[in-house]
């Protein structure tokens, strides 16, 4: 993930995968969490109520350090920021969970404009890729959003959040925290821990036992068994490239509206 470098190098993906009729996936692999599969089945049977509000971010602080040399990840030609390199996968979570954006406000802004060439080098090189975003969204169904994304927010290693409000409670999730899901009901006088175990598919493939925690790489393992699956003919929950596609025209309304400070209507794209 991102699908592409740019929107229309992953409109010809799909289209020739579609033309070919293959099986595609992208490498969203947050989303084969048997937590945020959990979420999602909880948002789908209504227990949040009307969803009225989605709020994410993803930092990292990889990049916070100006001394951090120039990488290809500076690049525009083959990267795109933050908000391509994590980002991406903060837009794919709200679209999963909520469902369609249909406009967007944002702003983008490059913190860092030069870094050195290479570690320990004199020599600068400019950058031309966001360090952060900001944006606002507007979903399909009437609700409202906002995500943050990025690479310089010190203290944070993989801090993919959000929490999603409904009339009826609120769902709250922190990667950094993966086996757990927050939830506060009408009623409650704040949240309650919902932590994973063997009940949950996918977890059970790993520990007969709850509390015993999945981590990345077994995320990693769920993403590939979703792939075999669908070749198979039995998988359908992963992002394929028409889904990726999807995401991209979202982060180009998102560069359009902070380029040219106004809200873009995602199908004008």
């Amino acid at each position: 993930k991102p699908l592409a470098v740019s929107l229309e190098q992953a409109d010809a993906m799909r289209r020739a995968a579609s033309a070919a009729g293959v099986v595609t996936r992208v490498g969203y692999n947050y989303q084969h969490n048997p937590m945020i599969v959990l979420a999602r089945q909880m948002i789908a049977s209504g227990e949040l109520g009307e969803i009225i509000s989605f709020q994410g971010e993803f930092s990292e602080d990889f990049m916070a350090d100006p001394a951090s040399p120039w990488s290809w990840r500076c690049e525009v030609e083959h990267a795109g920021g933050a908000l391509a390199d994590l980002g991406s996968h903060l837009l794919s979570m709200a679209h999963y969970l909520v469902g369609e954006v249909v406009s967007v406000c944002a702003d983008t802004q490059t913190v860092h404009a030069q870094r050195p060439a290479f570690k320990g080098s004199l020599e600068l090189k400019s950058i031309a890729v966001d360090d952060q975003v900001h944006a606002l969204l507007r979903f399909a169904n009437g609700a409202r959003g906002t995500v943050s994304s990025s690479w310089l927010k010190h203290g944070y290693k993989n801090h993919l959040s959000f929490e999603i409000s409904g009339t009826l409670g609120t769902l709250a999730f922190d990667q950094e925290r993966l086996n757990e899901l927050r939830l506060c009901r009408v009623g409650q006088d704040g949240f309650q821990r919902l932590l994973a175990g063997p009940t949950l598919p996918g977890y059970a493939a790993f520990s007969p036992a709850a509390g015993h925690q999945l981590g990345y790489n077994e995320l990693k393992t769920l993403e590939v068994q979703e792939l075999i699956m669908a070749l198979a003919g039995q998988g359908g929950d992963g992002t394929d490239f028409e889904a990726a596609w999807a995401v991209e025209r979202l982060a180009t309304a998102i560069r359009m509206a902070s380029k040219e400070e106004r809200w873009v209507q995602v199908n004008s794209i």
